[in-house]
Order: C-alpha cells, then sequence, then structure tokens
C-alpha cells in the first residue's frame, strides 16, 4: 500500500534506487500497522502462557494465579493482576515510544 503512493512514486521518478526508496522511504511508514500487531502478539502471548502453565503443571506466574484463586489467596491475586496490568501498560507505552523513533511525524509536540 504504501509503495504505490504518491510521494515514493516521486522518489523513484527521482532516480533513487529501489534499495533506498524501500529502506529509507516506505519501511518506515509501514512499521507502525507492524509495531502494533507485535505488540498486541506479545500481550496475547503473556495471556496464553498462563493458561499453558495450568494445563502442563509448569511453574509460573500462570500456576501461581491458579492457586491462589483454588485457595481464594485474593492479596495474591490482585498482586498477579496488578503485575500483569503493569506489563500491559509497560508494552503499550514502549510501542508508543518506538512510534515516535520510526515515524519522525509521531513524537512530542511541544
Amino acid at each position: 500500500d504504501v509503495l504505490g503512493s504518491d510521494y515514493i512514486k516521486l522518489v523513484r521518478l527521482k532516480g533513487v534506487p529501489e534499495a533506498v526508496v524501500v529502506a529509507k522511504h516506505a519501511l518506515k511508514n509501514s512499521m507502525i500497522p507492524v509495531l502494533t500487531f507485535a505488540g498486541l502478539n506479545l500481550l496475547i502471548m503473556v495471556n496464553v502462557a498462563v493458561v499453558i502453565e495450568v494445563i502442563f503443571n509448569w511453574p509460573g506466574v500462570g500456576q501461581l494465579l491458579y492457586d491462589a484463586l483454588s485457595n481464594r489467596d485474593f492479596p495474591m491475586v490482585q498482586g498477579v493482576v496488578l503485575m500483569s496490568g503493569l506489563m500491559i501498560v509497560l508494552l503499550n507505552f514502549t510501542i508508543d515510544v518506538l512510534y515516535g523513533y520510526v515515524d519522525p511525524r509521531i513524537r512530542l509536540s511541544r
């Protein structure tokens, strides 16, 4: 989609080599959806890890959460939920910061 846009056609008409067109101009604009998708996949992998730990009885945060729920240890459940929520917030913040590095138009305005 990005490779067919007008500014890419203009860069090609100027005689810039195709590798430079893709690496310098097209890649930055096409990386934003890739970063979003990668971040969502990381969140899904963390949530699926909880299920895998319970099914295969592997020690980890998922097994800890399951045991805490089984024993009605609500402070431990709150701690695990708080930790996983903090991981989600930090991952989303990291992805937002990476947006600024990938595409200079997305920066903090003053």
